[in-house]
């Protein structure tokens, strides 16, 4: 729960938005409890739309609590520089329609008079005096999705149509259980090996 009522406390234009660093508290920007850092699992490419842990300079074992939304293909973050990165992908959007809200997040105007680190703090509706909660770009929250399991006896010959039998190698199956996926789709001639 650290996350609700989090801010987005950086929208960088054409490179990166920022959260996971501050909760709005009363009013008040309050830093965001950090655990322990984590040592870099660099494995996937900061490409548009994917969700990164965020560094503190010079130091690619110091991710902590603070995230950031990729807004391009910002593979130069993929290699370390300066002893900065690779940067761990750890997510992705994965619907055009949060695409579109990244994209909203990222033309909110930006304030700098704040100072650092809110020297590209993105405000709503803000036309100076006293900052309201509403013109902050708020997480109200975030949901954790169960993790997918495949059910006892939930891996079938798709032959069968839903009944247990056994699987032969280079057949079709069927996979029951929870949290699988809320979407399907059509196969595909890349699904298979050689076009059979």
């Amino acid at each position: 729960g650290v996350y609700n009522n989090s801010i987005i406390h950086r929208s960088l234009p054409n490179f990166a938005i920022q959260g996971g660093g501050y909760q709005l508290i009363d009013h008040k920007r309050v830093l965001i409890p950090a655990d322990a850092a984590v040592n870099s699992e660099y494995s996937l490419s900061n490409l548009r739309g994917t969700l990164a842990m965020a560094l503190l300079p010079g130091d690619k074992n110091s991710a902590t609590s603070q995230w950031f939304f990729n807004l391009g293909s910002n593979t130069g973050l993929n290699v370390s520089s300066n002893g900065d990165g690779p940067y761990t992908v750890f997510g992705r959007i994965n619907s055009s329609a949060g695409l579109d809200v990244m994209e909203k997040i990222a033309l909110v105007s930006k304030s700098s008079f704040l100072g650092a680190p809110f020297d590209w703090l993105p405000l709503q509706d803000y036309f100076g005096g006293d900052l309201l909660d509403s013109n902050y770009v708020i997480v109200q929250s975030v949901y954790v999705l169960p993790p997918p399991a495949i059910a006892q006896n939930g891996v079938v010959s798709a032959s069968s149509f839903g009944g247990l039998a056994s699987v032969a190698p280079g057949s079709f199956i069927e996979i029951y259980g929870s949290n699988l996926s809320d979407t399907t789709r059509g196969w595909a001639i890349s699904d298979f090996v050689n076009g059979t």
